[in-house]
């Protein structure tokens, strides 16, 4: 058995593009991610090009509008009722996948507090590709390969098929890795940065100057003392991080809010499924619990355990 990728245009236009022969999902290029982000009708495809894609972590892009809307009113009433709607509000929404969730929150934010600043940031949302005679290598910023497509084929790094289910894309990848190696040393390669925000997001922060999208590493310090409000949802999972990194997220979390200053934080899995959440404000010790859901967010022993020493 053997599986290809998605490494056209003519391909991610066909309907169903990502159904792998015999069920599954296909891979396809992140190349093509830039080439129809603004291409009328093809929102779906950006999507469908995320859905299997992972960065270096193994952590999945995925995500779709209006995942967090029931959560997110609750976020909202938490926020007026700290802090007034004359306050300039600074917000950052880490972890935000393409940014979908990222621009339904600002657009509520946006009518109550007109001083706002809303920053939404993901890890790895900027990669560099190298192109050459129809096959192409994605780079993150610290120079490590993530994706190598070489047609039919199309490889995420950190989340290879089984070789038992797969042997022969085993020996392809193999081949691809050399490819690769050449294409990265070759002067007739083409080389540019590619976004990785969804259509809506890359047009409201040309059309807004309050909503910045950025890159940001949860494990990255943030300047202190900063904003108001830290969002983390989806993100702050125990497949992603151990607990020593978890107490590092925690101690820059605390760091980098204001006095009395909010974190939020969460997940769910399918659209209009339940958030597991909590809201949790800044004491000058650790956090202490505003609202949290039947089910505790993943973190929620983090970030209640935590003292600031």
């Amino acid at each position: 058995m053997f599986k290809t990728g998605v490494w056209s245009l003519a391909q991610i236009q066909k309907p169903n593009p990502m159904r792998g022969f015999l069920g599954g999902t296909r891979r396809a290029s992140i190349a093509l991610y830039d080439k129809i982000a603004d291409v009328p009708g093809l929102e779906a495809a950006t999507e469908a090009i995320l859905l299997p894609y992972a960065d270096s972590r193994g952590a999945y892009k995925r995500t779709y509008r209006n995942r967090f809307d029931d959560f997110d009113a609750i976020i909202i009433d938490q926020i007026a009722a700290n802090f007034p709607f004359a306050t300039s509000l600074n917000v950052h929404d880490l972890g935000v996948s393409d940014a979908r969730t990222s621009c339904d929150l600002f657009s509520h934010l946006s009518v109550k507090f007109s001083s706002l600043r809303y920053v939404a940031s993901d890890y790895e949302s900027q990669l560099t590709l190298y192109e050459n005679a129809g096959s192409a290598v994605a780079v993150n910023a610290t120079g490590e390969i993530t994706q190598i497509v070489w047609p039919p084929f199309v490889f995420n790094l950190h989340q290879i098929e089984s070789f038992v289910l797969y042997p022969l894309n085993s020996i392809a990848l193999s081949l691809a890795r050399r490819a690769a190696r050449r294409i990265l040393a070759s002067p007739q390669s083409t080389k540019r940065n590619v976004l990785l925000f969804c259509p809506q997001a890359r047009q409201l922060m040309n059309e807004d100057s309050r909503f910045v999208l950025d890159e940001h590493n949860l494990l990255s310090e943030m300047p202190q003392g900063s904003f108001q409000v830290l969002r983390a949802m989806n993100v702050l999972n125990a497949s992603y991080f151990n607990a020593e990194q978890f107490a590092l997220i925690m101690r820059n979390f605390h760091d980098a809010l204001v006095d009395k200053g909010l974190v939020v934080m969460g997940s769910n899995g399918d659209p209009g499924s339940n958030v597991r959440g909590g809201i949790y404000r800044k004491t000058p010790e650790g956090f202490e619990t505003l609202f949290v859901t039947d089910q505790f967010p993943d973190a929620h022993a983090s970030i209640t355990n935590f003292k600031r020493i």
